[in-house]
């Protein structure tokens, strides 16, 4: 009976599994002062993805869903940060975005959620030497969660 032995290795290959998800509960409620300059932080958009290695690195892109949300806020493409892109003011007519934030990992798979973002502006109505009075207005952020 003749027999040959030899030697195999074996590869396990990584697979892009998962798909990056962000909290179920998905909402935020900051502020922005009037006259803030562009580059002000609002918030971190973000998702977690289970894979390893390089299909579990999240890239992140902001969509407006108008015209008139374009610019107003950008979000930084590795971090998820999104910052004002705009100075916002008093005088201001628009002052609520809307946006779809997708987060994407590096095998293409990706989840899409929502953002409706209303700016507080404070109003510095008048001073006393010491004592400020301001008024705030409604900030907010909603985010709808949806998978892709």
């Amino acid at each position: 009976m003749n027999s040959d032995y030899c030697e195999v290795f074996i590869s396990v290959l990584d697979v892009n599994e998962f798909t990056p998800t962000f909290p179920t509960r998905f909402f935020f409620t900051e502020t922005v002062p009037e006259n803030q300059p562009v580059g002000t932080f609002v918030f971190t958009a973000k998702a977690s993805d289970k894979d390893a290695g390089q299909f579990g690195v999240v890239r992140y892109r902001m969509v407006p869903t108008s015209a008139a949300d374009v610019g107003a806020f950008v979000i930084d493409e590795v971090t998820g940060d999104v910052t004002t892109g705009l100075v916002f003011n008093a005088s201001a007519t628009y002052l609520s975005f809307q946006y779809r934030i997708t987060a994407t990992d590096a095998g293409g798979l990706n989840s899409t959620v929502g953002a409706i973002v209303k700016v507080c502006v404070l109003l510095h109505l008048f001073s006393l030497e010491s004592f400020y009075l301001f008024l705030l207005l409604t900030y907010g952020i909603l985010v709808f969660l949806s998978s892709g």
